[in-house]
């Protein structure tokens, strides 16, 4: 038997034989107030004890259920950012119920890697188990026209929207930064490239030594702004 429960045995076997058999009222009745208000503190002691426990319990319990759930949720954003293969959203107007295309550069020649139905809605997705190789690839339409380019690199998974009205203008990247850039300066290069294509067949057709002088610096500050442009577009990725 341990010594502590031994020693509580004797200590109650005693008291118990004291108050029976002790002669002195008084003293009885001080020895019962005296236990009776040990009791008491003991009681509020262990109360307060097991109040502190269960918050403490409570604490652990709510601070583990917290750490897990952030845990669960790392887990769940590393997966789907994780997740191999690609995804792409489009949405092509005023194309319905067609087929498109995804096409890539291969050197000085052009081939398909994946084709996407579109809906009622001009909705489709392309899509595949394996990731693309980076590089530059292009939408073509049902009618094997390619109609604007696009950037893939590590972000894989992400959202097209465009309609042929007014390209490249109407179109527009979503969940991929790298091909907003990439968009402005296509559109930026499309306007500049039909400017300098004006400005190339009126110093042709000018019989103005004057207009022609003229429409070369013209063609010449358009180039640099081309450059100029292209160069933040590339800085302004690099920064981020």
């Amino acid at each position: 038997m341990q010594p502590f429960l031994c020693a509580f045995l004797y200590v109650r076997y005693f008291f118990g034989s004291f108050l029976q058999f002790c002669p002195n009222r008084r003293l009885k009745q001080t020895v019962v107030m005296t236990i009776t208000m040990r009791r008491d503190r003991c009681n509020v002691a262990l109360k307060t004890g097991y109040q502190l426990w269960r918050l403490v319990h409570y604490f652990i319990f709510v601070t583990m259920k917290k750490a897990s759930l952030i845990t669960v949720l790392t887990v769940l954003v590393f997966s789907a950012t994780a997740q191999p293969g690609y995804n792409i959203d489009i949405t092509l107007k005023p194309f319905r119920n067609q087929k498109v295309y995804l096409g890539y550069h291969y050197g000085k020649a052009k081939a398909l890697t994946d084709s996407a139905v579109l809906d009622n809605n001009s909705k489709g997705v392309f899509s595949g188990e394996k990731t693309l190789a980076g590089g530059i690839y292009f939408v073509v339409s049902p009618n094997k026209e390619i109609l604007f380019e696009l950037l893939i690199d590590k972000q894989q998974r992400f959202a097209i929207e465009a309609d042929t009205a007014n390209l490249p203008s109407n179109v527009r990247f979503l969940r991929s930064p790298d091909n907003s850039s990439f968009q402005q300066y296509t559109v930026f290069a499309s306007r500049a490239g039909r400017e300098s294509a004006r400005l190339t067949a009126a110093y042709k057709t000018s019989g103005n030594p004057a207009d022609s002088v003229k429409n070369t610096v013209l063609i010449r500050d358009l180039s640099k702004s081309m450059d100029k442009f292209r160069d933040s577009v590339v800085q302004n990725n690099l920064s981020h």
